[in-house]
């Protein structure tokens, strides 16, 4: 992005363009760790019902038009990909 004469004072979102929640990740990393963990929620962080966006995506359309930029994956199967190489530093 930051080569890129284009993409120069633009906010480009660089995601897979895929949808997946934070206890989602958090679950995958620790099945790769081999660790049990308890994903715990705090009411009072939860987004009130019809005040904020129920769903975030990261579209990464605007990278790829401005800079031709794709992600290596675009899946929950890739980021378990990406998630075991770096834990098993391959």
């Amino acid at each position: 992005m930051a080569d890129s004469d284009h993409s120069f004072g633009e906010v480009i979102n660089i995601g897979r363009n895929y949808e997946t929640s934070i206890g989602e990740t958090a679950s995958i990393i620790a099945q790769i760790m081999k660790v049990d963990i308890e994903i715990e929620s705090d009411p009072q962080r939860v987004r009130p019902e019809n005040r904020e966006v129920e769903r975030l995506w990261a579209d990464n359309r605007k990278a790829n038009k401005l800079t031709g930029w794709v992600p290596a994956s675009g899946s929950v199967k890739g980021l378990k990909t990406g998630c075991r190489k770096r834990w098993h530093g391959l």
